[in-house]
């Protein structure tokens, strides 16, 4: 009798789970077109009045920005869109029912791992810019100038980075659920 109850309520939390997953489905892909929309979609990236402002400076023309960061901004939208689509696989399981697999634990820390490369960009993004420009020889300061600052100014920008310290700790929920998952297949193995 206990055992049906037990059932009962582990299909309803499993049920509840796949309404949610469906639910944020429809959300993340909603909110992503009203990013697009928006023209937030592209990051370090903005079209201001007086030209393009882009990573870690403005340009007048689209033309004028150098290849330097127009490489970073590309790399950023590529971690964007395959976490945009790990994400949505992730769901795509947990909708089916599959909560503890091998398969989610990768996408969860596959997720993690991108979610800290791009913070990793914007904290190394406008570091690299500006020392692009010291060596190209465009800025005021030299380059030795630029190299002694970069602890300076990218340690609190690196400790202080959602993207950042949200991955890490995506990373170690997916190593736990990835310890949690061999000790389930160990008792289902188990007699």
């Amino acid at each position: 009798m206990k055992a049906n109850k037990i059932c009962t309520k582990a299909g309803t939390r499993l049920n509840r789970i796949k309404k949610i997953s469906r639910v944020l489905k429809v959300l993340f892909l909603l909110s992503l077109l009203c990013l697009v929309w928006r023209g937030y979609f592209l990051p370090f990236v903005q079209r201001m009045p007086g030209g393009w402002s882009m990573v870690w400076g403005t340009y007048a023309t689209f033309s004028d920005v150098p290849l330097f960061a127009k490489l970073i901004v590309v790399l950023a939208v590529g971690v964007l869109l395959v976490a945009i689509i790990t994400c949505y696989q992730l769901l795509n399981l947990y909708e089916k029912g599959v909560i503890f697999s091998a398969r989610n634990v990768q996408l969860l820390g596959r997720i993690g791992y991108l979610a800290f490369g791009y913070g990793l960009l914007t904290a190394w993004g406008p570091v690299l810019i500006s020392a692009w420009h010291a060596w190209v020889g465009e800025s005021g300061s030299s380059l030795n100038t630029v190299l002694w600052s970069i602890p300076w100014t990218t340690i609190p920008v690196f400790l202080s980075s959602p993207w950042i310290l949200g991955g890490l700790f995506i990373v170690v929920i997916s190593r736990i659920m990835d310890e949690g998952r061999k000790i389930q297949e160990e008792q289902e193995l188990t007699v």
